[in-house]
C-alpha cells in the first residue's frame, strides 16, 4: 500500500499521500517511551470512567463523568485543549511536533483549528451490530476533519484495527456538504447520518468489502482525512484495543 511511509519521510511525502490516497500510515513516528507515557495518563483518566460510558474533560475543574452507557465495547474520552496541561504528553507529542505543525498549514491553514479535541477510546468487550458505537460503523465525519490517530497495541482486523476505504475522500465530501449538513440530527442515537448505509444509493459508489484494515505497530502514526470512509475498534475475538484521535478542522 502506497500510504505508507518511513519515519523520515518528509512534509512534503505526507502531503502527497493525503492528496492521493487521503490517509498515510508514518512507521515509528513517536518512540515507545513517549507511547509509554501517553498510556500511563490516558489510563488515570480511564480510571474514572465507568465501564461502558465516556468523560468529557473540558478543563481541570471541568470534567463530566457520564452514567450513560452508550460504549457498550468499552470505554470512551474526549480531552479538550484546556486539559492538555494535565496529560502533558499530547503536547508533548501533538501540539509541539513541528512536522504536525508544518503538515496543518499546508492541508488546511497557518490558521486552521489545530488540536482542538483528543477523542480516546478503549475497547475489551465483544458486542453486536446493533450495540457497536458510531465510530465502529464504517462512515465518514459530519464535519471536514484531519486526525491524527496512534494505538497503545498492535492492531489487527482481530482487535479491531481502523478500517479505511483510500482514495474515497472525493465522494465523502460531495455527501458530507450535500447530504449530512441537509439532515443534521436524523441519524443513530439523534446524531448526523454518517454512516455508509445511511447515504442515498445513489451517491454511494464503494462497498464496505472496499476496505484496508491498517495493521498498525506501537509508535505509527495514521493521518486520515476523514472524507475516506473509515470505521475502528470492532472486536472480532475477546481481546483489547485502545486508540487516540487528535481533532483537526478547517
Amino acid at each position: 500500500m502506497n500510504f505508507i511511509l518511513d519515519n523520515t519521510s518528509t512534509e512534503e511525502d505526507i502531503i502527497s499521500s493525503l492528496d492521493e490516497y487521503g490517509i498515510c500510515l508514518i512507521k515509528r513516528f513517536f518512540s515507545e517511551e513517549d507511547i509509554s507515557k501517553l498510556y500511563s495518563q490516558l489510563n488515570e483518566l480511564y480510571d474514572m470512567i465507568s465501564d461502558g460510558c465516556h468523560g468529557y474533560f473540558y478543563s481541570p475543574n471541568n470534567v463530566e463523568l457520564s452514567s450513560e452507557k452508550d460504549y457498550l465495547s468499552g470505554k470512551a474520552m474526549r480531552i479538550f485543549p484546556q486539559y492538555y496541561i494535565n496529560v502533558p504528553q499530547i503536547l508533548e507529542m501533538f501540539v509541539k511536533n513541528d512536522l504536525l505543525n508544518k503538515v496543518l498549514d499546508q492541508h488546511f491553514s497557518k490558521n486552521c483549528q489545530r488540536f482542538l479535541q483528543t477523542f480516546s477510546t478503549r475497547e475489551n468487550k465483544l458486542v453486536d451490530d446493533k450495540n457497536l458505537p458510531r465510530n465502529s460503523h464504517m462512515h465518514i465525519d459530519p464535519y471536514e476533519s484531519l486526525k491524527f490517530a496512534t494505538f497503545f497495541q498492535k492492531t489487527t482486523k482481530e482487535n479491531g484495527a481502523l478500517r479505511v476505504i483510500p482514495k474515497s475522500f472525493g465522494e465523502g465530501s460531495i455527501i458530507r456538504m450535500e447530504f449530512i449538513s441537509n439532515n443534521k440530527g436524523k441519524g443513530q442515537y439523534g446524531g448526523d447520518p454518517h454512516r455508509l448505509n445511511e447515504f442515498p444509493r445513489e451517491m454511494v459508489s464503494f462497498n464496505e468489502t472496499d476496505g484496508v484494515y491498517l495493521d498498525c505497530d506501537i509508535g505509527d502514526l495514521v493521518i486520515l482525512n476523514t472524507d475516506n470512509y473509515h470505521s475502528g475498534g470492532t472486536l472480532l475475538k475477546s481481546s483489547s484495543r485502545q486508540a487516540l484521535y487528535v481533532h483537526n478542522r478547517p
